[in-house]
């Protein structure tokens, strides 16, 4: 029904099933259907995707932290403004595994409440950096910025709290 009416991927409707599966298992202590095995749902989604096609999982392209030290150094000017904020940004994501929706703001307005800014540090020494976020997937933390992401000083290649320090020096807040 959902792939048909609500224009879903068969794949996507495949893991609302387990979802819900695994709810009620929390929930009741069994599976749906009583522990049977849902074989049939499972050749169902192989023929939904047969039928409608499947674009699969997109291709991603990871990113090796000398590459990504040599692109700032030749694109992101650290003495700069936007340069050191880039590079903060950057080096941020890049060492605290952030998806990007938890250090970019894209098609809506910034919201201090949401958005990563320079309030957010909480702690910040040559060793580390303390940063308080707002993870985008997991919904237990809805209420603010709550979660401390730790990240080291001191990396050969990527330095995020090197990176912070040269942005609050380059273009101090007070």
């Amino acid at each position: 029904w959902l792939v048909e009416s609500r224009d879903i991927l068969a794949s996507t409707a495949a893991n609302y099933v387990g979802s819900v599966q695994g709810w009620h298992l929390r929930r009741t202590g069994v599976k749906l259907a009583a522990g049977m095995r849902l074989a049939r749902v499972a050749e169902m989604v192989k023929g939904l995707r047969r039928l409608r096609g499947d674009p699969g999982r997109r291709v991603r392209r990871g990113v090796s932290p000398d590459v990504l030290r040599a692109q700032m150094d030749a694109m992101l000017d650290p003495r700069t403004v936007d340069g050191a904020n880039m590079r903060a940004a950057l080096s941020l994501g890049f060492q605290g595994l952030l998806r990007g929706a938890e250090f970019t703001v894209r098609g809506r307005q910034w919201d201090p409440a949401r958005d990563m800014s320079r309030a957010d540090v909480a702690e910040l020494s040559a060793e580390r950096a303390v940063v308080m976020m707002l993870p985008c997937k997991n919904m237990q933390h809805l209420n603010g910025k709550t979660v401390p992401l730790v990240v080291g000083g001191g990396g050969l290649f990527i330095d995020a709290p090197a990176e912070l320090r040269n942005l609050l020096t380059v273009d101090p807040v007070y």
